[in-house]
């Protein structure tokens, strides 16, 4: 069997269930607040429920510049760190944030290097592109 994007397949699950962990807690507090709508000015809520959107909004541009440079045979040792290091950005955010709604170090850490990631791909996806497009 040919499997087609593995490295994609492997770290995008990876995040989803980060996701869907996330959806779990904002689904929790609301049942443990009986708020069912926005965040009903629970502090807690409000901060469970940007935990989840900030990695719902990085998640996209990175998602589809990693699916592109694993189309472009990227190598895999690249494809591996960009992937890791996603994930554990992701993982410091939503550590650091989940904890206290102002500054923290897993929450600076965990969007650096998220957007280090992200300005990395689109790096690569453009030296890509014009590449082709010069040659």
């Amino acid at each position: 069997m040919t499997t087609l994007l593995p490295f994609s397949m492997f770290y995008l699950s990876l995040i989803s269930a980060l996701a869907l962990f996330l959806t779990m807690r904002v689904v929790k507090v609301r049942m443990d607040t009986s708020i069912g709508l926005s965040h009903g000015g629970d502090e807690n809520l409000t901060r469970q429920i940007r935990v989840h959107a900030n990695l719902l909004e990085n998640l996209l541009p990175f998602a589809l510049l990693f699916i592109l440079a694993e189309l472009n045979q990227t190598s895999i040792i690249f494809l591996h760190l960009a992937g890791a290091f996603f994930l554990l950005a992701r993982l410091l955010h939503a550590y650091g944030f989940s904890k206290k709604s102002g500054r923290s170090s897993g929450r600076y850490y965990g969007t650096i290097i998220s957007w280090l990631v992200i300005a990395t791909l689109i790096g690569l996806n453009f030296y890509y592109g014009l590449t082709f497009l010069i040659s």
